[in-house]
């Protein structure tokens, strides 16, 4: 039968493109099967093929991309766009950065994630040179497999918060040292957004009190939780960026951000709010909260009961 050659191009294409995702398809297999009997699978977020080289290989990590075209094509990456249809709008995709990731994990959980504790780390811990050695996750192993300590948080990056000696005029509190990393406005965001997500008139302190006793505080997303807890973490995170979004978007045009002063930081502009809410969330809800130094060992902080 005589056909136009322009149909046969595109017959090639289909059949070159099912072949391409079969094969894939196999390589999330491979990948599922070496995680079998693991309790811990940690995501290691990551947007662009420029932070590949920061991503680890093998049965303990799984990529999480934040970018569909930028997929690592041999590894059994999730692709965070396609389970969380949010992130198809380039706004909420920028303002969200790496929670967004995490959404996109919590939506339909048991479908991608089945496993006891669950964890994330962000490309840029390993550019920092805080991403987990090899003896830190065996120390980490070791630690999960231990049920006698409960419902704890570990982490292993942490908040530089050395400002000056703890107790003199110069130490850096939480709250401080957010302020400083989002244009001095942490505080209130913070305090507006809990007022607004739990209706609390205008005379109430709404500000969430943090210890200020110096100690460890999480930052670059890298943490592992029971997944339990990441699931009710996630909803508590949805409440406050849902305030947040409402607050920046009733206050200013979304295009202003009053926590960044570059371009990149307005057009991520809720990005290191959310990075630090983890510890809030942990704090105040009496999480026990372990630092694993990356290279040694660990200690840690139990929030009150």
């Amino acid at each position: 039968m005589e056909s136009d050659p322009g149909q046969w191009d595109d017959i090639y294409r289909n059949a070159r493109k099912s072949e391409k995702l079969r094969f894939e398809a196999n390589e999330r297999d491979e990948g599922e099967l070496e995680r079998t009997g693991q309790p811990v699978c940690i995501y290691e977020i990551y947007i662009g093929s420029g932070t590949w080289p920061f991503l680890h290989h093998g049965s303990l990590y799984r990529g999480l991309s934040l970018s569909t075209r930028a997929r690592r094509s041999k590894s059994d990456d999730v692709d965070a766009v396609d389970r969380l249809p949010l992130l198809n709008e380039t706004y909420y995709r920028n303002v969200l950065c790496e929670i967004g990731g995490m959404f996109a994990i919590a939506n339909k959980v048991d479908n991608i994630h089945k496993r006891p504790w669950i964890g994330f780390q962000s490309w840029r811990a390993a550019g920092r040179k805080v991403s987990l050695s090899k003896k830190g996750e065996r120390v980490l192993e070791e630690a999960i497999q231990d049920t006698t300590k409960g419902d704890v948080i570990y982490f292993w990056s942490r908040l530089n918060m050395n400002g000056g000696v703890t107790g003199s005029k110069d130490a850096l509190t939480f709250w401080s040292a957010c302020d400083i990393l989002n244009e001095g406005h942490c505080r209130n965001v913070f305090e507006d957004a809990f007022r607004r997500m739990y209706v609390l008139p205008s005379t109430t302190e709404a500000l969430p009190p943090m210890p200020e006793d110096g100690g460890h505080w999480s930052a670059s997303h890298s943490w592992v939780m029971p997944t339990r807890s990441f699931l009710e973490f996630v909803m508590f995170s949805r409440m406050f960026v849902d305030s947040l979004d409402a607050l920046h978007t009733n206050s200013s045009k979304r295009s202003i951000c009053l926590l960044g002063s570059s371009d990149p930081e307005q057009k991520h502009c809720y990005c290191r709010v959310l990075e630090l809410l983890v510890n809030v969330w942990a704090y105040h809800s009496a999480r026990k909260m372990v630092y694993i130094d990356p290279l040694l060992w660990f200690t840690g902080r139990a929030a009150p009961n």
